[in-house]
C-alpha cells in the first residue's frame, strides 16, 4: 500500500550528533489494517533515504525511523511533514507483541572517558529517564535523554572497558561490543572560574614560575583585554591589570619571566581590527608595557611559542581571509623581529596548535578540520620537518600543552591526542566533553584545560 503524506504525523525530529549529514526523523503513521512493517522503500529523487528501524507502539500506530542524507523538508502545518519527491511503500503488516525487550543497535562514540556523552541507538526503550538505567561495565552512567529508540548518557568517573548495559523497566540488554575507556584522566577542579570572570572563547594563556595566566578572548559580543592569575595551591583565579588592547585569537609567549601577547582581532570598532601590537606583562609589577609593533601584516589566529629565550610566531590569516605561512623570531632584548623560513605547507594554518619539547617546536592542525599536517621546527637550524599527520578530528580551535616528553592536542571537538616525538606517533587519550576554542597550559606536570565549548565556565585537570 502507499502512505499518503497526510496520514503521517510528527513524532520527533532529532539531528544526528555523530554524523552531521544525517537526520533521524521519527513519525507515526496509522496503518489501515492490523499489521506491522516488514518492508519499506523510498523513491527519493535527489535524497537518499534508508530504513533504520520500525515497530509498533499501540494497536494502530507504528513508529518508522529513517535516516536521510541531504534531505530538505518543510513543516506545512503542525503535525504534518511534506516529503517532496518520494513515496513510502509499506507492505504485509502484522502487529507485534505490545511489550518487547530493549535492543541495542549501536553506540557512538565507541571509546571515551569520564563525562563524555554516549548516544545509544536501539528500540523498545522508554520515554521516561526514571525508567531507564545505563551501565558501563557495571558502573552507572548519567542518563540525560531517552526516547523509544535513543538514549544519551554520560560515562561515569569509575567506568572501565566493557559492555554497555541498558535496563528499561524489567528488560535488560547488553551491547555486543565493548565500550573502550581511553588512558589518562581528566577531573573537574573549578566551576565557575571566579566571580566577575567573563565567559569566553579563543583566549590565550601562559605560565610564569608556578602561576598560570589567562585572558583576552571573545565573550560573544566583543573582544576582552582582562588578565587572570591562577594559583594551583588554593585553586584560585585572581584578576590582574588589564592590557592596553583587547583581542581574541592572538598569541602569548613567556620569555625570561615576562609574557608577550598580541595579534588577533580587536572587535572594538574604535581600535584596529586585525592588529600587530605587542604588549609585555611583568608579573612582579603587574604592569603592561607596549613594545614595537610587528613589522609584518596583522593577523588573526597565528601560533606563538618560546624556545631558548626567543619567541616564535607565524601563520594565521589576514583580514581578507587569505592564509599566510610566514615564520618569525622575536628577541625581547632588542625588541626586534627576524623573519625565518616559512612553514612548508599549502594547507590553512590558522588557529593551529602545538607545544615545545626538548627545544623543538611541534605544531599543526587548523580550524574547521581543514588540515591535519604536523611539523617539527628546529630553531637551532631553522629547519622544518614534516612529521606524522594528526589522526584526530578538529572542528574548531584545538589547544596544545606538553607534559614531560609528550605533547597533547586537546579539544577542538571531543578528542585528546598524545604525541610522542621520539617515536613520531599518536595515541588517543581521555577527554571529557565537546570543547572548542578553550585554552590549555601545564603546571607541575599536570595539564589544564579552561573554558571552550559554548562558552563554558570551568577548569579541568589532566594526569596520565
Amino acid at each position: 500500500m502507499t502512505f499518503d503524506h497526510s496520514s503521517l504525523t510528527i513524532h520527533n525530529i532529532q539531528p544526528s550528533t555523530s554524523f552531521p549529514e544525517l537526520s533521524f526523523i521519527y513519525w507515526r503513521g496509522v496503518c489501515p489494517r492490523p499489521s506491522s512493517v516488514n518492508s519499506l522503500w523510498a523513491r527519493p529523487g535527489r535524497t537518499k533515504v534508508y530504513l533504520y528501524s520500525s515497530g509498533w507502539v499501540s494497536n494502530d500506530t507504528v513508529v518508522i525511523e529513517l535516516f536521510f542524507v541531504g534531505l530538505s523538508y518543510n513543516i506545512m502545518k503542525p503535525g504534518l511533514i511534506y516529503f517532496g519527491l518520494f513515496v513510502l511503500m509499506v507492505s504485509s503488516c502484522k502487529k507485534d507483541a505490545d511489550v518487547q525487550a530493549p535492543l541495542i543497535f549501536d553506540f557512538t562514540p565507541e571509546k571515551g572517558a569520564y563525562n563524555i556523552m554516549v548516544t545509544i541507538r536501539g528500540k523498545n526503550f522508554d520515554s521516561s529517564i526514571t525508567n531507564t538505567s545505563v551501565l558501563f561495565n557495571g558502573s552507572s552512567g548519567t542518563v540525560e535523554f531517552v526516547s523509544d529508540t535513543l538514549i544519551r548518557t554520560r560515562v561515569p568517573e569509575n567506568a572501565s572497558t566493557g559492555k554497555i548495559t541498558v535496563i528499561v523497566n524489567d528488560g535488560r540488554i547488553s551491547s555486543s561490543n565493548d565500550f573502550i575507556i581511553l588512558p589518562g584522566k581528566w577531573r573537574l577542579i573549578k566551576s565557575p572560574i571566579a566571580a566577575g570572570y567573563e565567559i569566553r572563547h579563543t583566549q590565550v594563556s601562559f605560565v610564569i614560575g608556578n602561576k598560570a595566566y589567562m585572558g583576552f578572548g571573545f565573550n560573544g559580543g566583543t573582544s576582552i583585554k582582562d588578565l587572570w592569575e591562577y594559583d594551583p595551591a588554593p585553586n584560585n583565579w585572581t584578576r590582574k591589570a588589564d592590557c592596553g588592547i583587547d583581542f581574541d585569537a592572538g598569541i602569548a609567549m613567556t620569555i625570561n619571566g615576562k609574557a608577550y601577547v598580541g595579534f588577533g582581532r580587536s572587535r572594538n570598532v574604535a581600535c584596529c581590527g586585525f592588529h600587530k601590537q605587542i604588549w609585555e606583562y611583568d608579573p612582579n609589577t603587574n604592569a603592561w608595557t607596549r613594545k614595537s609593533d610587528f613589522p609584518g601584516p596583522g593577523r588573526w589566529g597565528p601560533f606563538g611559542i618560546e624556545v631558548n629565550g626567543k619567541g616564535y610566531m607565524g601563520m594565521g590569516t589576514v583580514d581578507n581571509g587569505a592564509p599566510i605561512y610566514d615564520w618569525w623570531e622575536y628577541d625581547p632584548g632588542t625588541d626586534t623581529w627576524t623573519q625565518k623560513t616559512s612553514i612548508p605547507s599549502t594547507g590553512y594554518h590558522y588557529l593551529s596548535t602545538g607545544f615545545a619539547i626538548n627545544n623543538k617546536i611541534y605544531l599543526g592542525t587548523t580550524a574547521y578540520g581543514m588540515g591535519r599536517d604536523w611539523f617539527e621546527y628546529d630553531p637551532a637550524t631553522n629547519v622544518w620537518t614534516r612529521k606524522a599527520d594528526f589522526p584526530g578530528t578538529v572542528s574548531f580551535a584545538a589547544s596544545g600543552f606538553a607534559v614531560g616528553a609528550k605533547g597533547y592536542v586537546a579539544g577542538g571537538g571531543s578528542e585528546c591526542w598524545e604525541y610522542d616525538p621520539s617515536a613520531n606517533s599518536w595515541t588517543q587519550v581521555a577527554f571529557f566533553d565537546q570543547r572548542m576554542g578553550g585554552t590549555a597550559f601545564t603546571l607541575s606536570n599536570k595539564g589544564y584545560y579552561v573554558g571552550g565549548g559554548f562558552f563554558k565556565n570551568d577548569q579541568w585537570e589532566f594526569t596520565r
